[in-house]
């Protein structure tokens, strides 16, 4: 901080009006933005957030736990700007439009500024992935295992169940005398 000598001039500043709690308490106020606090000291929101950053690990989670708290504010105001609406005779669409984007917008912030209190809860998904080759290969390999041996004595299925579909397309269906000819990964599997 010796090389910036308006950063150290205002932390005096701050320091002189009671410290760290006078920025803090009015970040956790939610009145103020940064701008208007950093114009409040003739400061600059990059000097406010240098202070916070160059104030070590106390400050920098008081402003966290700030900004935590201004969500109750922003909530509050919210409600405010809406109750102050309805107290109205009769608002126009575009007063009701207006308040709406305000509350609006100070819940997302709260959202964003205490994402277990005022924040949407995540969306439950689930993804599934299947690979059917994956899935093919397993079958084949459980059928594998299974007592194969009289089938493969002979080198034909000796019974079958067909099983008819209603409506579904008969185009591309393969007829083979043998399960070999259809897919020869089940001949590799019987001779292994």
């Amino acid at each position: 901080m010796s090389g910036r000598p308006k950063l150290k001039a205002f932390c005096k500043k701050i320091e002189g009006m009671g410290g760290d709690a006078v920025i803090l308490d009015m970040v956790a106020e939610g009145e103020l933005s940064i701008a208007k606090i950093a114009a409040k000291f003739d400061a600059s929101r990059g000097m406010i957030y240098d202070w916070i950053k160059n104030g070590g690990a106390d400050r920098r989670e008081g402003y966290q736990l700030a900004r935590r708290e201004s969500a109750d504010a922003l909530a509050e105001q919210g409600l405010e700007i809406l109750d102050d609406l309805a107290d109205e005779r009769d608002p126009t669409n575009a007063e009701v439009s207006v308040a709406r984007e305000r509350s609006g917008y100070r819940k997302w912030l709260a959202g964003k500024y205490n994402r277990e209190l005022y924040g949407e809860a995540p969306a439950a998904s689930l993804n599934v992935s299947l690979n059917v080759g994956d899935l093919h290969l397993d079958a084949l390999r459980v059928a594998g295992s299974m007592d194969l041996a009289p089938a493969a004595e002979s080198g034909e299925i000796q019974e079958a169940e067909i099983l008819a579909i209603e409506n579904t397309p008969t185009e591309g269906v393969i007829e083979a005398e043998n399960v070999e000819e259809v897919d020869p990964v089940v001949a590799e599997l019987r001779d292994a």
